[in-house]
């Protein structure tokens, strides 16, 4: 989302860096908190889930697939 929406590259003096990394290195508090609120944003959005309060997220998507392709394999069998 950050390269989205800021570019892959940001000039600083005559280096092109990672805008993504400069973020990271330069305000990692910062960096933290939006990280934090993107991934609220997308469980708000029903387009994350978690099953263990936060720790680990997966993607709605992926969790659906998953569920879909065992239950096909289980009927097969």
């Amino acid at each position: 989302m950050i390269e989205d929406c800021y570019g892959e590259t940001v000039k600083v003096g005559f280096l092109e860096l990672s805008t993504v990394e400069v973020m990271k290195d330069q305000d990692p508090i910062s960096w933290d908190i939006a990280k934090s609120e993107y991934i609220d944003g997308l469980v708000e959005n029903e387009q994350l889930i978690t099953f263990d309060n936060g720790s680990t997220h997966y993607w709605v998507h992926d969790v659906e697939n998953f569920i879909e392709e065992n239950l096909e394999s289980e009927e097969a069998s």
